[in-house]
């Protein structure tokens, strides 16, 4: 890496595609947006997770770039389901509106996206998930300005793209509950969403559920990039793209 420590990179901003990215810092164990429960990772290091039907396309056809800065590593999400880091609180059909993650303890999610037809949404903590970015697929980069800004079109905060939980406790395949609307979701409290209502929580995020109902349309699949402790521990082989 020329020289430049892993950490040193993700200070820095990169120019992909003429458009400026800015990494959250992992070099602290504060904040790295607006919120010490959404955006921390205090040691920890980013991996990415690619949920699709049929756990399908790790590598291609993808909204998020995980590698623009240093190393990110890639991860089946059913290795990472079986090493007890996530829960998936449904399944992801080729039909489906809806997606539910839950986190296992030390592990925590600072970047989520949505690709529906050709479009990719994205929610970060950087905003406290409170707004989305939208943009195409075939763009391959990720782009955080104002004009790439979608509003949320939910009326509900049960129908916002993104909504974040924390509190949950237990095993995070436990970490699941079918008694709110629009199916099963993470347990603990949801404290914030992409309908305009930035992450207000205090500890780290314990879950994530994304719906697609408020842009009726489908979802294709979602993809994660999370903060991980003791990510050295993961016995997962990382998924290596061309």
């Amino acid at each position: 890496m020329d020289g430049l420590s892993r950490r040193e990179l993700l200070k820095r901003s990169a120019v992909v595609g003429g458009v400026v990215w800015a990494s959250p810092m992992l070099s602290t164990g504060t904040a790295w947006g607006q919120s010490t429960g959404c955006c921390t990772c205090d040691g920890g290091e980013v991996i990415y997770a690619k949920f699709a039907p049929g756990d399908s396309q790790t590598c291609q056809n993808q909204c998020l770039q995980p590698n623009i800065f240093g190393v990110v590593h890639r991860y089946s999400i059913d290795c990472l389901i079986s090493q007890g880091l996530l829960g998936k609180c449904d399944d992801v059909d080729s039909s489906a509106n809806s997606a539910s993650i839950a986190f296992g303890d030390g592990v925590t999610g600072y970047k989520f996206a949505i690709k529906s037809t050709n479009d990719c949404y994205v929610a970060r903590c950087n905003e406290g998930f409170g707004k989305v970015f939208r943009w195409v697929s075939s763009t391959n980069a990720e782009i955080y300005t104002t004009a790439s800004t979608f509003t949320d079109p939910a009326t509900t905060d049960d129908l916002a793209l993104f909504q974040v939980y924390t509190g949950g406790t237990g095993p995070a395949s436990t970490r699941c509950t079918g008694n709110q609307p629009g199916g099963s979701r993470p347990t603990g409290t949801r404290c914030g969403s992409s309908n305009n209502k930035p992450c207000a929580c205090t500890t780290p995020i314990s879950g994530v559920y994304m719906t697609t109902d408020g842009i009726g349309t489908t979802l294709n699949f979602i993809e994660m990039e999370l903060c991980v402790k003791n990510a050295s521990k993961i016995n997962c082989t990382v998924t290596t793209c061309a």
